[in-house]
C-alpha cells in the first residue's frame, strides 16, 4: 500500500511540474523596439511589461502589434508600475488595441513631457498612473469614464487637462497638488 502511495505522489508530482511548463511556455517575456513585453502564446497578445534598467529612453511609439519570431502579437494591456521611474522616457504613444492601462503606469516620470492615448482604448485611469510626472498638458481620450485617486498628483509642469465627454466619475484627489495648472478641470462631472 505504502508502494502505491509513493507511486501516486510521484505521478502527481509529474502532473504539477507539467502543467507549470505548460503555463510558462505560453508566456515569455522579449525585448522588441526599444519595450519589454509579456507575450501570450495562446491569446496571441503582448502586454507592455516592467521595463527593467530605465531601458524606456526619449520618444516611444508603440504599435499596435509586437512582430516576434514570425508572429504577430496584438498589444491589450500594460503591467502595473510598467514605465516606472523611466526618468529618460520624454514622450509616448500608446497602441489603439490597447485596453487596460497599469496603475502607477507612469509614476514619476518625470522627463515624460506626452502621452498620447487613442480614444475608444482604456476605460479608467488608474491609481498614481501619473503621479510625479512631467507632463505638460494631458487629454484624457474618450471612453474613459473613471479617474481613480492620485491618478494625477504633484506633478510640477501640467498646465491643461482636456476631459473627455465619456467621463462619469472622478475620484476626490484624483487632481492634486497641481501647481502649474492654469484652466479648471471639472465641469459638471461628478466627483464622487
Amino acid at each position: 500500500m505504502q508502494i502505491m502511495e509513493k507511486k501516486n505522489q510521484i505521478c502527481l508530482l509529474f502532473v504539477a511540474i507539467m502543467l507549470l511548463k505548460g503555463t510558462c511556455a505560453y508566456a515569455q517575456r522579449v525585448f522588441v523596439d526599444s519595450v519589454y513585453y509579456t507575450l501570450d502564446n495562446t491569446a496571441m497578445t503582448a502586454q507592455i511589461a516592467v521595463q527593467s534598467n530605465n531601458t524606456a529612453v526619449g520618444d516611444i511609439v508603440i504599435n499596435d502589434t509586437v512582430t516576434y519570431e514570425g508572429a504577430n502579437y496584438a498589444v491589450t494591456s500594460m503591467a502595473n508600475s510598467a514605465f516606472a521611474d523611466c526618468n529618460r522616457l520624454t514622450s509616448i504613444v500608446l497602441p489603439q488595441t490597447l485596453r487596460n492601462l497599469g496603475r502607477e503606469a507612469f509614476l514619476q516620470c518625470t522627463n515624460l513631457t506626452s502621452c498620447i492615448i487613442p480614444d475608444s482604448t482604456i476605460t479608467e485611469i488608474p491609481f498614481e498612473a501619473f503621479l510625479k510626472a512631467g507632463l505638460i498638458e494631458f487629454r484624457v481620450p474618450e471612453g474613459v469614464t473613471y479617474i481613480e485617486q492620485r491618478s494625477f498628483e504633484q506633478m510640477p509642469n501640467l498646465q491643461r487637462v482636456q476631459l473627455a465627454n465619456s467621463v462619469q466619475k472622478v475620484s476626490p484627489w484624483a487632481f492634486y497638488i497641481l501647481d502649474a495648472l492654469q484652466d479648471p478641470i471639472y465641469n459638471d462631472i461628478s466627483r464622487s
